[in-house]
């Protein structure tokens, strides 16, 4: 995926992701990088991460001006997050269909 040494840290990595998806640097300010932590903290895949990323520069290219990236992580957020909750959700399987007692 990148020239990153396979010793880079996930911080590393979504950083790198997040420059392709924008298209030119950027660096990292604390509250971006606080929000890595955090994803990093739940132990999400980067390739989850990063189809969020995707996904929020689609948004951004849809709804803004021609060639409009999202401008920080904080803004790729929501789509990552509901990225998340799908891998979660299948992770940990998907909740039963129908109440209780209805014989399913």
């Amino acid at each position: 995926m990148s020239l990153l040494p396979p010793t880079s840290s996930f911080a590393e990595r979504v950083e790198v992701l997040f420059t392709v998806v924008r298209g030119r640097g950027l660096a990292l300010g604390p509250l971006d990088r606080e929000l890595v932590g955090r994803w990093s903290d739940t132990g999400v895949p980067l390739e989850v991460v990063a189809r969020g990323l995707l996904r929020a520069a689609e948004r951004a290219r849809w709804n803004g001006v021609a060639g409009a990236t999202p401008r920080s992580l904080r803004a790729c957020r929501p789509e990552v997050d509901e990225e998340i909750e799908v891998w979660k959700s299948r992770r940990l399987g998907a909740p039963a269909r129908g109440g209780e007692g209805d014989g399913v």
